[in-house]
Formats: C-alpha cells, structure tokens, sequence
C-alpha cells in the first residue's frame, strides 16, 4: 500500500475526530477537539529553594578564588557534582565566600540553592543527616508523607530527585568525607560548596577542587575597614588604619569587630583603638604571652579588639552578650535572649541590634534570629566566666532560658490543638510570649526550634532535672509526628524515658514509652517496640488510670497492625474500645472502631468490617471533620470490594471534598485512587482516567516514591482506552 501523504492522514483524523499528542505525557484533562497535531503540556511545578544565607554587604578580594570555583563548573565530569572545599582557620571567611559566590552563580543553578550550617546543627559531636535531608526534600516539594523513615532512604530519595537537575548546595563546617558524602546532589551539572577547617584530602582525591583561604592582604584589609569606617574617616588616619588592619591579622571577623566598633564611637580616632590594642598586646607579653585565650592564631591582638568592643557595650548589651553564650543549640530569637538576660523585649531587641552593630553577633534577616561566630561565642563564653566566677548567675541564666523554651513549646502545642495533657501549663517567666495565630504558625515555630529545645532536653538531663526534661518531652509529641525526624525522636524520648522513670510518673512514663515504641515499629525494628510497650502497658495499671491503658493497648494494636500480625492487633484494638465505651469517650470509641475495621478488611472480612466503620462513621458529630472523612475513606474502599458502587462512591467523594477543603494531599491521593478503581468497576473509564490521573498529579508534585508506578497505570488506562483505527 502507497503510503498517504502527511495532509491526507491530518484529513482523515480530522474526519474521525481523531487526535493526536506528541510531546510527553499530558498533564491535567484532556480536551477533545477536532485535531491537535502537536501538544506539549508541562508537569507540575515544582518548588525552588532559595536558601542560601544573606551576606553581609560588600564583598572583600578573594577574586582569584571565585575565579577558580566559577572556571570548575565548566570541568567536564561524569555523573559527579562539582565539589568546592573552603579550607582555612576559623573567621578568615569561608562561609562568606561561599554564600557571595553562591548568590552570583544563582543563574546557573535554576532548580535551587540549598543549605545547612552543620556546626549549629551538631549535637555532642553529631548531625542528624537524616533530618536535613528531610528538610531539603521538602524544599523540593517532596511531602512530608512520602518521606521515608531511614537516613539511606532518604538519601537515594534526594539523588533520585536531584537526578537531572542543576542544584546547588551550601555545607558549612563540614568535618570529614563521610558528611560531604551524605549530602551530595546527583548528577553533574549540580555543585556542592563546602567549608571546613581542614582540607579534605579523600575528597580532593575524588575529584573536588581545593579552595584554601588564607588572610586578606594588607591593602585589602585596609579596604575594608575604609568600607566599615567611611573614606573620609580612613583617608584622615591612613597610618592609624593600616596599623589597625595589620593588629587585626587580615582576619575578616576581627576586622568587622574593629570597623564596628568605630562606627559606634564617631568622635574617636582610629589610633586611639591602635593604642588600646597596643597597650593591650604590651600587658599579654607581660603576662608570658598566654592572653585570654587568644583567637583564631592565638594573637592577642584579636583578642584584645573583642576584649576592647565588648567593653565599650551599653550595659545591657553586655549583659546579653554575656548571658548568650552557653545558649543550647543554635541561633535564638530576640524573645529567649530577653529571657537568658531577663530583659524586657524592648531592651533586648535594641541590645541585640548593638551588639551586630559591633560585629559581635551574627542576624539572619531572613528569619529574625541570632547567633554567634564560633570564635565570638568561646569569647563572650570567656567574658561570662569572669564576670561570674562562681557560675551561679550562669545556673540562673539557664533555667530562665529552658523555661522560657519550655513555655513557648507548651502554647505551640495548645495551639495546634486539643489533648490530653497531664502537666499544668507553665507560668509566665522572663520574656515575652511567641503569639501563634494558628497550628501552622506554631508548627513552624517548633520546626525552627527544634534542635534548641533538644539541646534543652539535652542540658537538663546533664544537670539531673528530671522534671524539666518531662516537660520538655510532652509538647514535641506534636513535632515529632508531623515530621518524623526518627533520630531526634527516638534521642528526645530516651532522655524522657529515662527521667519520668527516675521520678516515677507513671503516667507520662508510659506515654513517652509508647511514643518511643512508634518511632521503631515505623522503622521496622518491632521488637524495640514492644520492649517500650510491655512496661507502658503494666505502668498504666500500676497507675490504675483506664484512659491511659487504652492509649498504649492502641499503640500495641498499631504495633501489631504494622507488624501483620492481626490476631494481637485486633485483641489490643477491643480491649481498647471496651474500656473508651465504659468511659464514655467518644472520640477514642471512634478510633478504636476505625483500627478495628481496617484490621477486619486486611482479613477480608468485608461485610463485618462495613458494620464496624458504619458505627465509627455515625459517631462522628461534624467537629473533628479530619478523622470522620478518614473513616469515610476505609468504609468507601470496603463498599467498593462488597461491590455497593454507589455508597463507597458517595462515601469517598464525601472524603475528597474534606481533605481539598483542608489541602492535605497526602489524604487526597489514596480517596482518588479508590474513586478510579470504583469508576473502572462501575464502567465508566473516562472518570477512572480522571481520577487516576490526578493522583498521578499528586503524588508526581509531592515527590512519592510510587508516581512513577501510577504515571503507569495512568498510561496503561489512556492505552486500553484508545479506539481501534482502521485502514479505512
């Protein structure tokens, strides 16, 4: 047969009402027309991250490093990252330059720019790596739902969508290899800068390029300080400002100190702070050269320059600088510095302007808070000492400090909603409240604080307050179960454990038990589960509070659930219900009829399990809509497999109009998928596709590890869908 010409075939589709789709898949709804010879529609959107940090104005030298690091992107490499590793003594600019250069090559990294401070983030030594990656996963636009448990996990889930794409990275105070490994993009047209102390030989051996900084020269340090200072101030005094820049080492932090605190005192000659540095220096040498502690190179003349800063500070703002310094974990808002130092807000906040005023405290304008440079804090930490030999005001600083913590945490986790809680709320102490306008408001407060309040948890365990630390516990529940952070959670609730056992609350033993116990079963470690849920159990009798033994006999019944074993998952799951009905609790009633249902559907014992969720379902009484369009959703898919089409498609429409009311897609995706396979049974392919296809959608735009298997499906219903052409 001749074969048509290419007009002719157009004709023919055209008669037929026949399309065709070049291009790729086609996202969203299908319009019919009568010919469509090309379409090409784009996939979801994802997210780009910006999150590099602010630098701090003009930019100093370096130039023939950041030529280095922009000519290595055009190095030809083969399924690696480029790799750049800043080396050099601490304060000498490191996270500068990264960020500087960062910030000019955003252009070439569309797809975004991530970051982690791993020095802030460490805790006795150790960096929750699979937390960071959780929250760059997120960033890009993975769903908290779809996040696995495992640190592996999560790290073939980044490469896997890092694959591709042109992404960079910002690591601070990297401390070996092994970190750099963890947290590398796939692919090579992404990079990774690093900072470090040392240089990293295995990683230099495996292709990265070596960036050692070393101080800035002279001239260049004297420009910097007419950049702090003002030209006309520096072009009065060129001798004074050389001096000073050549007392501050070429060191950039040292010369900021200096620049700041010049800028603060207007009237004063720059070589008034020369010959205090002197004199300084002259009375270190004095004292056998030992200073204070020097600096970064152990120059007394740093020293001194921070020494001489800190002492020109208003008195509150000395006080902060001082109360700061042994702050658990990393920055801090304005509202725990006005606690350390109790402070009213107003006096901390003008406090802490002065201090980055003087180049003593670092502010990241991005998110309002605090921190220190390494070198600075170990100096206010020196500061503190002296001014407090004995350490009892340091004691005082810290309890108002983990109080202040400890309150916030207890009002985020009221505001995100009610449960039952066996503290009492905490009363006001110094500094001011954090207002939560709502849940989300004050789960992002607690994301933000997350390592600081581990960092409490941590301190008072060291210190032996047992009953700080089970008040810390109580309000990360809620943290802890909306991002799964496993090691964080399973860290936080061993020090709990360990204090409520000490002080003997039964009660909140076993609660913190049973926490602890979810954490391993979603990790698949059962048998650390149940160790933590066999004590929780005979903790609450001990107790003789029925409430609570019902909460753990769920948790065990989820255990078991999880674990296959329904025989005990559905024992533990009736003892549950008995005791919520006698006690009259209606919500735990609901619960304990849900995991009775979804345990009887496993078993394939359909009509019972219709029976049970219908009781659940009718329980509901229009206030707590999650769980009712939850239920609706497990009695939907037992109607489908009883084959009542119409009731599980009432049901699971029902649940789709609650959860797109909410926007939680991680609840949407599963309703939609069981409204395909309804539409499919009942015949009705085009609202299968539909349906499917926008499940596809979700979990393609929330990074799920199955979109790739529903994106077949998807294909696999528009294939058996098409009509059959003929020659004709």
């Amino acid at each position: 047969m001749a074969e048509r010409p290419e007009s002719d075939e157009v004709a023919q589709r055209a008669a037929a009402g026949v399309n065709r789709v070049d291009g790729g898949r086609v996202d969203g709804h299908l319009i019919q027309a009568q010919v469509i010879e090309h379409l090409t529609v784009s996939g979801p959107q994802r997210p780009v991250p910006g999150q590099l940090p602010l630098t701090k104005g003009r930019f100093f030298d370096r130039q023939a490093e950041q030529a280095g690091c922009t000519a290595e992107l055009g190095r030809p490499r083969t399924g690696r990252p480029a790799v750049l590793v800043l080396s050099g003594v601490g304060g000498v600019g490191k996270s500068e330059l990264g960020a500087h250069w960062g910030h000019r090559m955003r252009e070439r990294f569309p797809d975004g720019q991530l970051y982690a401070d791993l020095g802030r983030l460490r805790q006795d030594g150790a960096v929750d790596f699979a937390a960071v990656l959780g929250g760059w996963l997120e960033s890009l636009g993975v769903d908290a739902g779809w996040l696995p448990p495992t640190l592996a996990e999560r790290q073939a889930l980044f490469r896997s969508r890092t694959t591709g794409s042109r992404v960079l990275v910002l690591l601070d105070d990297v401390q070996d290899e092994a970190e750099l490994a963890l947290l590398l993009p796939a692919g090579e047209q992404s990079a990774a800068v690093v900072t470090s102390q040392a240089r990293l030989p295995e990683a230099e051996q495996n292709g990265a390029l070596a960036v050692p900084l070393g101080m800035l020269p002279p001239g260049d340090a004297r420009r910097m300080l007419a950049e702090l200072i003002g030209p006309e101030r520096a072009a009065a005094e060129e001798a004074a400002v050389a001096e000073l820049a050549e007392l501050c080492g070429g060191l950039p932090i040292a010369l900021r100190a200096a620049g700041g605190q010049l800028r603060r005192m207007r009237r004063a000659r720059v070589a008034d702070l020369v010959d205090r540095l002197r004199a300084a220096e002259a009375a270190a040498r004095t004292d056998g050269g030992a200073g204070t502690g020097g600096g970064v190179i152990g120059g007394t003349g740093v020293e001194a320059l921070w020494d001489a800063s800190y002492q020109a500070l208003p008195e509150d703002a000395a006080l902060l600088y001082r109360s700061l310094a042994d702050h658990p974990g990393g920055g801090f808002a304005s509202g725990a510095a006005a606690a350390a130092a109790d402070l009213d807000a107003w006096a901390a906040e003008a406090g802490l302007a002065e201090l980055v005023d003087a180049g003593l405290l670092e502010e990241d304008a991005a998110t309002g808070r605090f921190g220190y440079h390494r070198l600075l804090r170990e100096h206010a930490a020196r500061r503190a000492r002296a001014a407090d030999p004995s350490g009892i005001g340091r004691s005082a600083i810290w309890q108002r400090t983990v109080h202040w913590y400890a309150r916030q945490a207890e009002r985020a986790d009221r505001a995100i909603g009610e449960r039952l809680r066996y503290l009492a709320p905490l009363p006001q102490g110094p500094g001011p409240d954090v207002e939560f306008a709502d849940d989300t408001a004050a789960l992002r407060w607690f994301r933000a604080q997350r390592h600081n309040l581990l960092a409490c948890l941590h301190t008072a365990a060291a210190l032996g307050d047992d009953p700080m630390v089970c008040r810390l516990a109580e309000p990360l529940w809620k943290l802890v179960e909306d991002q799964r952070p496993y090691d964080y959670w399973i860290e936080a609730y061993t020090l709990a454990v360990a204090s409520a056992e000490r002080e003997e609350e039964l009660l909140l033993l076993a609660r913190y038990r049973a926490q602890l116990a979810r954490a391993h079963w979603e990790l698949r470690d059962f048998d650390a589960a149940h160790a933590q849920l066999r004590p929780a159990l005979a903790a609450t009798r001990l107790a003789g509070d029925r409430r609570a033994t019902a909460m753990v006999l769920e948790f065990s019944g989820k255990a078991w659930l999880a674990q296959g074993r329904l025989n005990e998952a559905q024992a533990a799951f009736e003892e549950s219900l008995q005791i919520n009905e006698n006690l009259r609790q209606v919500r735990g009633t609901r619960l304990q009829l849900h995991h009775l249902g979804q345990v009887l559907d496993r078993r394939g014992q359909w009509d019972a399990a219709a029976e049970v969720l219908l009781r659940a379902y009718r329980l509901g009484d229009g206030t707590d809509r999650r769980t009712t369009a939850r239920i609706a959703t497990s009695l939907g898919g037992v109607q489908l497999r009883l084959g009542r089409l119409q009731q599980a498609t009432e049901l699971l429409e029902q649940a789709l109009h609650v959860f797109t009311e909410r926007d939680t897609p991680v609840d949407r995706a599963p309703v939609l998928e069981l409204l395909a396979e309804t539409a499919l049974a009942a015949g009705d392919r085009a609202a299968a596709h539909r349906h499917l296809d926008a499940a596809w959608r979700i979990h393609q735009a929330t990074g799920s590890p199955r979109a790739a298997e529903l994106g077949a499906k998807v294909e696999e219903l528009e294939a058996s869908s098409e009509p059959e052409c003929s020659e004709g």
